[in-house]
């Protein structure tokens, strides 16, 4: 009997920059077995024309567009919006991220990456784990995190053992060194990334809502 093909579908994947050298050695280094890049959009205008045609499992989205360094995190909230079920990706050409690394997260961003870094053999694997539901949290994202919930323990209610991961990232362990050291199985160390950020956002959203309650509740003069 001969071995049955793999028929196991591709990720779908949606590249979004405005640089066509960088779209283009994104696709280079994305296709293959496991993927299959269904879009390549210069613009976010483009990029939601093509979420509505088709819905990628994955949009890796350049953070700055046209100018403006905050077009990603605003174009990741309305892939968002558009296509819940879309992880976005958030690339960046620099190292200086100052607030666009929360912002990305907090826009709905499940990975934030400087894009020299992804230029090789772990791109495939990142979007891979995306597209499987993980979280690709930032050691400096999980810094962030636990300096925002000392300095507001009500902001988010962190376990000590999701305290004791954000720190562990934070020092720069892998998902795999932090299996093994709590004993515990990857996918599990993956379902605590995504509860930690569920409770993060969360959080955010509700503090942004009364901000905003209250910038309206302001007399106008």
């Amino acid at each position: 009997m001969e071995p049955q093909a793999d028929t196991k579908p591709r990720i779908t994947a949606l590249i979004v920059d405005d640089d066509r050298s960088a779209r283009e050695a994104l696709r280079l280094l994305l296709t293959g077995p496991e993927i299959e890049v269904i879009g390549s959009c210069e613009s976010p205008e483009d990029c939601l024309d093509a979420i509505v045609r088709r819905p990628p499992q994955v949009a890796l989205v350049d953070m700055r567009m046209q100018g403006d360094p905050y077009a990603g995190v605003a174009l990741i909230r309305e892939i968002r919006a558009l296509s819940p079920a879309t992880a976005c990706l958030a690339l960046t050409a620099s190292d200086r991220r100052g607030d666009l690394l929360p912002k990305a997260f907090f826009a709905g961003a499940h990975g934030y990456y400087r894009k020299g870094y992804v230029l090789g053999d772990e791109l495939p694997r990142i979007v891979r784990r995306l597209a499987e539901g993980s979280w690709e949290l930032d050691p400096e994202m999980a810094s962030y995190l636990l300096r925002a919930s000392a300095s507001n323990p009500a902001r988010a209610s962190f376990t000590p053992h999701e305290r004791d991961l954000l720190t562990r990232i934070a020092a720069g362990a892998s998902a795999d060194a932090l299996a093994a050291s709590f004993h515990e199985r990857e996918t599990t160390i993956h379902t605590s990334i995504r509860n930690i950020m569920g409770k993060a956002q969360a959080t955010h959203a509700a503090e942004s809502a009364r901000l905003s309650q209250r910038r309206t509740a302001w007399p106008t003069r």
